[in-house]
């Protein structure tokens, strides 16, 4: 058995195995600080346990095991036993022990509100629990405790009760020994930024602006009045705190989230491009359910999407330091891709915070940030540089030259599976790209295209556009390059590219349109390129809401000869649909002269009720698609014919249960859920609503059959959804067109709050 002062030593030494302050990893720390609680557990001394279990409750931060509640549940946990020993005993323990014991504990606070979101009234209950224990010798606490309670007021959106606390604790001596001033002030501006008391944010930081507050360590704190300076009409001054401070080394989320704002306050993309990749372990590594990480994948969402309408996307190196010779993660990452993972890693983080707080604030503000729009167009002093797109070879693969990665090609079509062979391709163009050698680059490219084209990998469509648009770029600089080969295998896959891109959100409606116009200059004579650029320019008009513009372009493809595809009943009806989501009937109408279920709204509108009511009764059994299942229950919500409706959604639940590697459904399924909230709240408003069992499902993993659903909670549960998806439309198409018609088809107003997935939470 080890002695105390052992075992006091060996915690000592854990601590400087920190990640933070070493290159050890995190499972060497905990271990160690884990190993240190055993042992002072065996020995038994009061002092030398608090010690060991303040130091393994630190190194929880580290414990990659298990869900963040579970840990965050056993920190508390530890904690509060060294609280209840130390009271228990107030006179034992070492008074250096007992401050620690403290800080901990406001950690662990300061964590819940921001760092690892928990309910606020939960960390209201314990900030009170703790408050009943502070210690006299230690002022800071009861001071803390009250900061803590302004900082759930301000999360939850209530400016009042966040101003009352504020004001009574400006009235109060900060307590010095706990606290560094300056960042506690610019915490105070960073709130009233949030609320666009752009006033109080400059009254705030204004003691350490005039010398009257040193700064800690000599980090500046002046970034978080880049934005309230913005809005004051202090630009120059605005300025002037980003171009000395936006490329620090080392910089934490919040000066890099200032920035970031400021880059999209001011219409300057491409610094906003340079801030992104100086510090895209902020931006890139995901929001992880914290507060600032929430804000930062906002404003980086908001920052792509800016950089898709300009035409600024490209491919770029996504470094991996995972040390896993079969790693199989993606190495070549769009701004695209980045904006879809970004914008729903904002939007579902702030809905759990409301929903944790009871309110609405996080959720309206990710939507006001990603709405950002210039408030002043400033050019900067030092001229903007986005970085090298491949600074360096891809991970994994040590190959550079054209022999090396000629073998590396052969090896990598080899893969056994079609994830591991497009890493290995992925990774194979990037270094050719690095090397120039833009032939083994399009051979990887186009060896790519097969397995990016599989039917069931809609998540990939991101890539498959890259890699189409970067192909056609190359055979357009350089026509001979490729050959006749790889040439038909790049046009191949050009149905299906877009096909995808149609169905879900995915590329700036000025990408598809580039890349139309290109594969355009490179039409083949006596092949089917023609058809396919006319029928997708026509469906990408139309989805677009350009009315003007979607009739010339299918008057141009009509004008071709018929061609077989595009006379399938699949096509045809793919055409009538995109027709209805204009809102244009007699297009649809003549897109499908039969008769068919997804023409029922428009008999109704031309006086033909006979016809869709005989249509509607022949096919309302087998109709399953999303489509279908749509026009039916507009049909029944029209002649009120709800019990056909009920009859509809019950047969046809698994559409409304959407589990993808995404968060985006389809286009038909966004109309499904809203049509179905349509129905679920006239049964609501009927008295006819009704309990029943939603059944298993066979996903990943599979889904128990759960009793309790009604429709009142199923409308409740999509209703809140259709703004999300629907605005994620509205910004890659540049049209509220879809956001107006889904709120129309659902009864609702297109502004109301909503931000949660587009499925009912099961």
């Amino acid at each position: 058995m080890l002695d105390a002062q052992e075992i006091l030593r060996r915690i000592d030494a854990a601590y400087d195995l920190e990640p933070e302050k070493s290159l050890s990893d995190h499972g060497v720390y905990f271990a160690a600080m884990a190993d240190c609680l055993a042992q002072a557990e065996a020995l038994g001394d009061a002092d030398v346990l608090m010690y060991a279990r303040l130091g393994y409750a630190y190194a929880l931060r580290e414990k990659h095991e298990g869900t963040m509640r579970a840990i965050t549940g056993e920190w508390l946990g530890v904690l509060r036993t060294c609280l209840l020993a130390w009271h228990a005993e107030p006179g034992r323990y070492d008074p250096r022990y007992v401050r620690l014991l403290w800080y901990r504990l406001l950690d662990l606070v300061g964590f819940y509100i921001q760092l690892f979101p928990d309910p606020g009234d939960r960390v209201l209950r314990l900030a009170d629990e703790l408050g009943r224990y502070a210690p006299s010798a230690l002022p800071w606490v009861p001071y803390e405790l009250d900061r803590a309670r302004m900082m759930v007021a301000a999360r939850r959106g209530d400016a009042a009760g966040t101003e009352r606390i504020w004001r009574s604790l400006r009235a109060r001596e900060m307590p010095k020994g706990r606290f560094y001033q300056d960042r506690i002030l610019a915490e105070d501006a960073k709130i009233w930024a949030w609320f666009g008391r752009d006033d109080l944010a400059v009254e705030s930081l204004a003691p350490v602006l005039a010398g009257q507050v040193p700064l800690t360590d000599g980090v500046p704190v002046e970034y978080q009045l880049i934005v309230p300076y913005l809005r004051l009409g202090r630009i120059d001054e605005a300025v002037a705190i980003h171009e000395r401070s936006w490329d620090l080394p080392g910089q934490k989320v919040e000066p890099v989230l200032a920035h970031l704002e400021f880059c999209l306050l001011t219409g300057n993309e491409e610094r906003g491009l340079q801030v992104l990749h100086h510090s895209f372990l902020q931006v890139g590594g995901r929001a992880g359910g914290s507060l600032h990480g929430m804000v930062v994948a906002a404003l980086g969402a908001a920052l792509c999407r800016r950089v898709l309408a300009r035409g600024l996307d490209r491919e770029w190196l996504r470094d991996c330091d995972c040390g896993d010779p079969d790693c199989a993660d993606v190495t070549l990452y769009t701004y695209a891709a980045l904006e879809r993972d970004l914008y729903w890693d904002a939007v579902n983080t702030a809905e759990e915070l409301d929903e944790m707080d009871g309110a609405s604030f996080q959720s309206e503000r990710v939507r006001a940030l990603l709405a950002l729009e210039p408030v002043a167009h400033v050019e900067l002093p030092s001229r903007p540089v986005v970085p090298p797109a491949f600074p360096h070879p891809a991970a994994h693969l040590p190959a550079t030259g054209a022999g090396e990665l000629t073998a590396a090609l052969d090896g990598a079509i080899a893969a056994p599976s079609s994830r591991r062979r497009v890493a290995l391709l992925q990774r194979i163009t990037h270094n050719a790209l690095l090397a120039a050698l833009p032939l083994t680059a399009g051979t990887a490219r186009t060896a790519m295209l097969d397995d990016l084209a599989r039917e069931d990998w809609d998540g990939w469509r991101f890539e498959l556009a890259r890699n189409l648009l970067e192909l056609f770029r190359l055979h357009d600089a350089r026509p001979a390059l490729l050959g006749a080969d790889r040439l038909d295998r790049m046009w191949r896959v050009v149905p299906t590219t877009f096909d995808r891109v149609l169905d879900r959100p995915g590329l700036h409606l000025a990408q598809v349109y580039e890349l139309l116009d290109l594969l355009d200059r490179h039409r083949r004579p006596g092949t089917d390129d023609e058809h396919h650029l006319r029928w997708y320019r026509g469906a990408f008009r139309t989805r677009g809401g350009d009315r003007d513009g979607a009739r010339r372009a299918w008057e141009s493809f009509d004008a071709l000869p018929p061609h077989d595809r595009y006379r399938a009943p699949d096509q045809i009806r793919r055409r009538v649909r995109l027709h209805l989501d204009l809102g244009d009937d007699t297009a649809a109408l003549a897109a499908d002269p039969g008769d068919s279920d997804l023409l029922l709204i428009p008999y109704l509108r031309t006086g033909r009720p006979d016809l869709a009511r005989t249509v509607h009764e022949r096919t309302r059994e087998t109709a399953s698609s999303a489509a279908a299942v749509t026009e039916h229950l507009r049909y029944c919500i029209a002649v009120g014919a709800l019990g056909d409706a009920v009859d509809m959604i019950q047969r046809n639940l698994p559409l409304y249960h959407l589990l993808y590697d995404d968060n985006d459904p389809t286009f038909d399924h966004m109309r499904a859920h809203a049509a179905a909230t349509l129905v679920s709240e006239a049964m609501v408003a009927a008295g006819r609503d009704t309990t029943w069992i939603w059944p298993g499902d066979d996903c990943d993993p599979p889904c128990p059959p759960e009793e309790g659903w009604s429709y009142a909670r199923f409308a409740d549960g999509t209703r809140p959804s259709l703004l999300a998806h629907a605005r994620r439309w509205e910004s890659l198409l540049g049209t509220d067109l879809h956001t107006r018609a889904v709120f129309a088809l659902a009864g609702g107003d297109r502004n109301e709050p909503c931000e949660s997935p587009l499925r009912p939470t099961r």
